[in-house]
């Protein structure tokens, strides 16, 4: 807008300047405001009496030796006209500025452009967030592909730190475990950019509730089994223990991911950023399920090592709450035998529960059903035979139903299984078969939720070879659906194949909830795949 002018009226000038929507003041050439708008006075903050009268630089001296000043007195110098952006900084403006010398000094135009501004650099921040989303959402199904077919555990966890660090977004990256023994998380593998790998150097973080270094987001994310986000380190209290080192090596913003698998924790993956901004919803979203599928792919390397082993790891747990749910008043069969069960088989089902095959010893079959009847997680007790398994004559084939939460179900999430019960006048004794290097603690920690009491007495590791013909079947399996595996599995366990049978045919389908035709069919298909395996030649 050029500088209104009128014939010889100032007044009518001062007028159409009072009104008009642009900032305007006239400078004489010693810089002092000669007249000034209101919208003038409101760009630079102050007061319309504040200007009139001074030398602009000592009302706004925030302003000496920016470009604003240098290019208004040159204007005035050269007495050429300039036009140019300029930004103040408190507060915040952005403006367009047009200088035109006259004979006593200038007449400046301001246009304030700071909404144009903020909206445009609004624009470029959600581009960018965007563009870096899309990135990293290419990024995990690339890695979930990877990480899904990886050969071991190691190449799955230097796989997913390398590739973030090398997104550029995040300087740090690393992946810990617990240390049950000393209580505190051990970094297994780490990529980072810079010097960055110095930090871990002298950072300590535990598990254990009471020590401070156990509160940040790694500590807290693998107590809760929950994602946690610090999206500021500088005043967020979490990090008290860590700041200093952290603002070192400027991070600004942190965020741990549980490693997690039917609630098995394999570890956890630590993200770091330099920005506030760096863990918003939806690259924690992404991240999140990341950390998911790396469970998963962890989970199925350490079930393949478990299929392959030579040696499995066994625990003897107590209980003694559990006693009179077998033993009313301490009486164990006559007082002579120990009760006894042995898990012949245990096969998952459709609707998330277990079908389990068991043998009892010393005792009648009714006193077992009885048992079993008082546990909420057992949803229907079938007696499949009634014969002399025991020395006392007494025992029973049992087929049970079980659904979540109990023993079982807890043992199958860690890839173990009971193997045997022993019922005595003072106590219940567990025996479960876990993989190698599994989580003891945890596992002893959530059957103690499960039923108050329970303790663990012993740890062996064992050959594996004794389980090869239980596990032969799962083996062969391979080339079964689900529900013929099912159906020659609860045939087989059930005395299906017995002579004379100990089940009938419409027994067991009772037991599967489908009807006789239906289990006939399916194990028809099973022994025929069997068959296939064994007969068939390359």
């Amino acid at each position: 807008m050029d500088t209104p002018t009128t014939d010889n009226n100032p007044a009518d000038l001062k007028t159409v300047l009072d009104h008009t929507t642009e900032a305007v003041l006239t400078l004489d050439s010693d810089t002092r405001v000669t007249y000034c708008n209101e919208q003038a006075a409101t760009v630079f903050d102050a007061s319309r009496e504040e200007l009139l009268g001074r030398v602009l630089w000592r009302v706004v001296p925030d302003e000496i030796g920016t470009t604003f000043q240098k290019r208004c007195e040159r204007a005035v110098g050269t007495r050429e006209s300039v036009t140019f952006e300029a930004r103040r900084s408190d507060p915040e403006r952005w403006l367009t500025a047009r200088v035109h010398p006259s004979p006593e000094g200038a007449t400046l135009h301001l246009q304030d452009n700071t909404a144009e501004k903020r909206y445009e650099r609004t624009l470029a921040r959600n581009y960018e967030r965007l563009t870096t989303l899309v990135q990293l959402n290419s990024l995990v199904r690339d890695l979930s592909h990877a990480v899904l077919n990886a050969s071991s555990r190691d190449r799955v966890e230097r796989r997913v730190c390398d590739r973030l660090v090398e997104e550029e977004s995040y300087p740090l990256v690393w992946i810990g475990t617990v240390n049950r023994g000393e209580g505190e998380v051990t970094p297994t593998t780490v990529a980072c950019s810079g010097d960055h790998r110095q930090y871990l150097d002298g950072v300590r973080i535990s598990v254990e509730d009471a020590d401070p270094s156990a509160h940040g987001p790694t500590g807290t994310a693998i107590r809760t089994r929950e994602p946690q986000v610090v999206h500021d380190i500088r005043t967020a209290t979490e990090y008290d223990p860590w700041r200093d080192a952290a603002t070192e090596h400027d991070f600004t913003a942190s965020a741990a991911f549980p490693l997690l698998y039917d609630d098995v924790l394999y570890g956890v993956l630590n993200v770091y950023a330099t920005t506030t901004e760096a863990f918003d919803d939806p690259t924690y979203k992404a991240l999140d399920h990341l950390s998911g599928v790396v469970g998963h792919a962890i989970h199925a390397l350490e079930q393949r090592v478990v299929l392959t082993t030579d040696s499995v790891v066994e625990l003897e747990f107590r209980n003694t709450e559990l006693v009179d749910l077998f033993v009313p008043n301490g009486d164990v069969s006559n007082g002579s035998d120990d009760l006894a069960l042995s898990v012949e088989r245990t096969t998952p089902v459709e609707d998330g529960s277990l079908l389990q095959i068991i043998t009892a010893t010393g005792g009648p079959a009714a006193r077992f059903v009885e048992a079993f009847s008082q546990f909420p997680s057992v949803e229907e007790v079938t007696v499949l035979s009634e014969s002399e398994l025991g020395s006392d004559g007494e025992g029973a084939l049992l087929g049970l139903r079980v659904s979540e939460p109990s023993l079982s179900t807890t043992l199958a999430a860690y890839g173990g299984r009971i193997r045997d019960l022993i019922i005595t006048s003072e106590d219940v004794r567990l025996i479960a078969e876990v993989p190698p290097r599994t989580d003891t603690r945890r596992i002893t920690e959530a059957l103690a939720e499960l039923y108050p009491g329970t303790e663990l007495l012993a740890q062996r590791t064992r050959s594996r070879e004794e389980l090869t013909r239980r596990e032969l079947v799962d083996v062969l399996g391979e080339r079964l659906t689900e529900k013929q595996r099912v159906a020659l599995g609860t045939a087989y366990a059930s005395g299906y194949f017995e002579w004379p049978r100990t089940a009938t045919g419409e027994e067991v389908a009772a037991m599967l909830e489908v009807a006789p035709p239906t289990f006939a069919q399916h194990l028809r298909a099973a022994q025929r795949n069997l068959f296939t395996v064994i007969y068939e030649r390359d």
